[in-house]
């Protein structure tokens, strides 16, 4: 008989412990009461150009000038990884609901970039990874000055370049 209380005493106290680690987990994961930043999705090269090409969206360099000024994807705004703060992310991206699609030269710094912008409340980011895996085309150094803007004027009203392809802008 002492046997079995001795075991019921036991599991008791290993469901106590249980349901303890539980709440502790879920107030944890949940930030104690605080709203978690939006998960950043990672995304494929194609995936992010298919974007580019037929969404309103806001492709961010996150690498340095130097990097950027050499090479990047045609559209994209510069916003270095190591100044992103509110006000940088606010001048590079204003609108925190749009698409944001970021990237850098192999992903290491898009990912983290990506984490910083999702905590400073941007919705809908995603990690491309980085330039070395884009296969279409980019803007280098060598394509002369105003390299990196498409000039529009030559197309319709309402019509916009992304990677060189053309595609309605959105109404706004």
């Amino acid at each position: 008989m002492r046997r079995m209380k001795a075991v019921a005493s036991c599991a008791a106290a290993f469901s106590l412990v249980g349901v303890l680690a539980l709440a502790a987990c879920s107030t944890a994961a949940d930030g104690g009461g605080e709203e978690a930043p939006p998960a950043v999705q990672v995304v494929t090269a194609a995936e992010a150009h298919d974007l580019m090409t037929s969404d309103r969206v806001v492709v961010l360099d996150v690498r340095t000038q130097q990097e950027y000024d050499m090479s990047h994807i045609v559209n994209a705004r510069l916003l270095p990884h190591d100044a992103i703060d509110a006000e940088s992310a606010a001048a590079a991206a204003p609108d925190k609901d749009a698409l944001v699609l970021v990237y850098c030269r192999t992903g290491v710094r898009s990912a983290e970039a990506a984490a910083e912008l999702a905590a400073l409340g941007y919705a809908q980011v995603r990690d491309f990874g980085g330039i070395e895996s884009w296969p279409y085309a980019t803007v280098d150094a060598e394509d002369g000055d105003g390299a990196g803007t498409v000039d529009n004027d030559g197309l319709p009203v309402g019509v916009k370049g992304v990677c060189g392809k053309t595609k309605p802008v959105p109404e706004a």
